[in-house]
């Protein structure tokens, strides 16, 4: 966190996508569809974080530049327009430039917004942080249906899937004072349902689908940081991302059926450990 001090007023801006609250996420996806520079951006958002509210009035420094009137709770101050830029720029961490554009960096790994109320009456639960409790099989299919998404240009059907198999109902008859709860909320998934729950998602707000699959990526980018190998090999071969992880379902399970939704039931990283450490051993291999 960065904190900004204007006379005894101290205030905490975010210096990372994890700093944000979920208000402020929202915001900055809702300022992305303004078509605003990155200075317009940096500044609106700013005022949001801080709750500065800006007051048509300015005073002209000797020397040139200007210092210009905010409100903040129900005090006014006089702060330099210069200062406030700097300041602006401080939240350029949200972004990376790719020619003459900006893009959001995929740096968010806390769900920022864990619960989100389709109704009065139904709630959608989402995965944790990192996304620790996705099980394989979850996670097979949220790549599915990211693949889908991204190939098919953006059709609103297979984010509204993917976002169904990470949030879902909370379980029934939920008991977490049980020896057997693992912490996780959520109904246990069934992709015989996700079409169920994806009609609901589709009730979402588009910020919020954004926030989710802007929370996913950062999560997937995390993930391939620490698990190089394993994503090197299922990125190289086939298309079919579906059929490349089956295969690797396959392997684990030594082509045993009676293993494989063993496999598919264990947590992610778990896999990914397992996967990684065989990768590496055949690298190793090939190099002898």
């Amino acid at each position: 966190m960065y904190t900004l001090k204007i006379n005894n007023e101290i205030i905490q801006i975010p210096s990372s996508w994890n700093e944000l609250t979920a208000e402020q996420l929202l915001t900055s996806i809702s300022l992305s569809d303004k078509n605003l520079s990155l200075g317009e951006y940096t500044s609106r958002l700013l005022l949001d974080i801080t709750e500065l509210i800006p007051i048509i009035k300015k005073e002209k420094i000797a020397g040139g530049g200007y210092l210009f009137y905010f409100k903040y709770d129900r005090k006014k101050y006089l702060i330099d327009a210069r200062d406030f830029s700097a300041i602006s720029n401080k939240l350029s961490f949200l972004f990376y430039r790719e020619n003459d554009n900006f893009y959001f960096n995929y740096n968010l790994t806390r769900n920022l917004l864990p619960v989100i109320r389709i109704s009065a009456f139904k709630k959608l639960y989402g995965p944790s942080d990192t996304l620790t409790n996705l099980l394989f099989e979850e996670f097979i299919h949220t790549e599915t249906y990211l693949n889908r998404f991204e190939t098919t240009r953006g059709e609103p059907k297979y984010l509204d899937k993917l976002i169904a198999v990470l949030y879902r109902p909370k379980a029934r008859h939920l008991n977490i004072d049980s020896n057997n709860f693992k912490g996780d909320i959520r109904e246990p998934f069934n992709d015989h349902v996700t079409q169920k729950i994806a009609r609901l998602v589709a009730r979402m707000k588009d910020d919020y689908k954004k926030a989710i699959l802007l929370f996913y990526n950062g999560c997937r980018r995390f993930i391939t940081s620490k698990f190089p190998n394993t994503f090197s090999e299922t990125s190289s071969g086939s298309d079919d991302i579906f059929m490349s992880f089956m295969k690797l379902v396959n392997a684990l399970s030594e082509s045993d059926v009676t293993k494989k939704e063993q496999v598919r039931k264990s947590y992610l990283y778990d896999v990914l450990i397992t996967l990684e450490e065989l990768a590496i051993q055949r690298k190793k291999l090939l190099k002898k």
